[in-house]
């Protein structure tokens, strides 16, 4: 009898879901806040060749080299930075010419990082190897750079 009880019991659980059009899964618990780590690389992604920047899990634009990350509110992110030597970092928020970071003022970090206090879609580039960004790469604002460059989706 007991055994019985206990089968009743499992499969009531196991439906439970089902009854709720839901689906079980160990990984519906939150694990809360993560943390993206972005490096710069370079070689060739498909029709795209050079400087890239790359984060594990996550893909580039094959033809421009952009890197897409998709981020939730609370979770960081990584940035590299070089200034003055080879890949100083532009990171705003959506076409904002205000930069929430910047390597302008002679910044002496090899990393930057940032949690992310609210949805929207972040952007980053190299002020030296970003292309296509409508005028200078040495500011913030484009939303069109293409090659060592970035968009972050917050959810």
């Amino acid at each position: 009898m007991r055994n019985w009880v206990t089968a009743l019991f499992i499969a009531a659980m196991l439906s439970l879901p089902w009854a709720c059009n839901r689906s079980f899964s160990p990984s519906m618990a939150s694990s809360g806040p993560a943390t993206l780590t972005v490096s710069i690389t370079s070689g060739t992604l498909g029709s795209y060749g050079g400087y890239y920047y790359q984060a594990s899990g996550f893909s580039n634009d094959t033809s421009t080299g952009v890197l897409n990350l998709t981020a939730h509110v609370g979770d960081t992110v990584i940035l590299p930075d070089q200034p003055g030597n080879f890949h100083p970092l532009y990171f705003y928020l959506n076409s904002s010419s205000t930069c929430l970071y910047s390597t302008v003022g002679g910044s002496a970090v090899t990393t930057y990082s940032y949690t992310f206090p609210s949805a929207g879609t972040y952007y980053f580039h190299c002020g030296i190897h970003a292309q296509n960004c409508g005028g200078t790469t040495a500011s913030c604002g484009s939303l069109t750079c293409t090659a060592l460059a970035g968009v972050i989706t917050v959810q």
